[in-house]
């Protein structure tokens, strides 16, 4: 057998529309493949900022004759969205205290780290709470009545999803108020 060759003279030559079909094809292309990236990436943020767990600390209030009153020694710890492993929990009262000069002197009467590893849950029907109550009462007996001390209370949560390794923290302050005997929140912050 013998191999024959065939040569094409009339090729059909591209018109300046058939040109523009071909780009307008690969640009619409592009532009899809760079929309459906975006939105994968911004549904994988959704995704993890909706099933991360969140968590918090708060005053714990009591009803005593009829009235919500704080308990001043107890902090709750409230879980959200998914269960969360706690990595380290600091609680910490300092006092400033004002002399007549105007100065302010802080000093850390009190400070307690939480064993790490233990598990919160998130539930309405239920909250993980920590009292100091024992602890460090003795410690404050004489510092509530006295009008030139202030009383902070400072908590850091550490904690991490049970699923990954991502880690967050909680953080916040809160000023002791003695007429109204309770905690007033200050600053909180948390990531």
């Amino acid at each position: 057998m013998e191999a024959k060759k065939a040569t094409i003279e009339n090729w059909p030559k591209e018109t300046g529309l058939q040109k523009l079909q071909k780009w307008l094809t690969l640009l619409i292309a592009l532009f899809a493949l760079i929309a459906a990236i975006t939105a994968v990436y911004i549904s994988r943020e959704t995704l993890i900022a909706s099933h991360r767990p969140y968590v918090r600390a708060n005053s714990m209030a009591v009803e005593k004759n009829g009235k919500r009153v704080q308990d001043a020694n107890t902090i709750i710890i409230l879980c959200m969205n998914t269960p969360a492993q706690i990595t380290k929990a600091e609680y910490s009262y300092i006092t400033i205290k004002k002399d007549d000069n105007g100065t302010h002197c802080r000093n850390s009467i009190y400070r307690y780290t939480l064993p790490a590893g233990f598990l919160v849950y998130p539930s309405m029907e239920e909250q993980t709470t920590f009292t100091l109550r024992s602890l460090f009462e003795k410690e404050l007996v004489g510092l509530w009545d006295n009008p030139k001390t202030e009383l902070l209370r400072k908590v850091r949560i550490d904690y991490k999803e049970l699923s990954s390794k991502r880690e967050y923290y909680f953080e916040a302050e809160w000023e002791y108020d003695r007429e109204a005997n309770q905690w007033r929140p200050g600053p909180m912050f948390g990531n």
